[in-house]
């Protein structure tokens, strides 16, 4: 009925399919759901840059917001098959209504080789997104320590 436990007593659906990708292949959709979700701050964690990586789409239940900025920082989210508009609403409970009514979309859908095919696409894409982040990171850090060795400067001068 496309619950997935993992470890769970008589109900570990994850091991069933070797492992928790293969699991995630297996399904239709993902739904990621972060531990940090509060209405003013955005914190992301290991599960949806792990979703972003696999060729399947998926939901976030996350802060307001946070899959807009997933998309501005060149993500691929797959809006084409999931409505995202849920991303915009502020109050939580209505968000995860609607993260809901999503789910129940993909209940009966069947996916096409071309559907396979742009889901490919955008783990691919998004996969290069993170080596990239990941080459750009030290030069990133450098730039941030230099900056705040600047700051110690200009404060211990004062």
């Amino acid at each position: 009925h496309g619950f997935v436990s993992y470890l769970a007593h008589d109900y570990d659906t994850v091991n069933s399919h070797g492992t928790l990708e293969q699991c995630v292949i297996d399904s239709k959709i993902s739904l990621v759901i972060e531990t940090y979700t509060v209405d003013t701050q955005i914190a992301f964690s290991e599960k949806i840059f792990r979703a972003l990586q696999l060729p399947r789409p998926w939901l976030l239940y996350c802060s307001p917001h946070s899959i807009a900025l997933l998309k501005t920082h060149g993500f691929d989210v797959l809006e084409d098959y999931v409505d995202i508009s849920y991303d915009r609403v502020e109050q939580h409970w209505d968000r995860m209504d609607l993260i809901i009514n999503q789910l129940e979309t993909f209940i009966n859908r069947q996916y096409t080789r071309r559907d396979y095919e742009r889901f490919e696409q955008a783990a691919v894409s998004n996969q290069a997104l993170l080596e990239q982040f990941a080459r750009d990171w030290p030069i990133e850090l450098e730039n941030i320590m230099l900056e705040i060795s600047t700051l110690d400067i200009e404060w211990d001068s004062q």
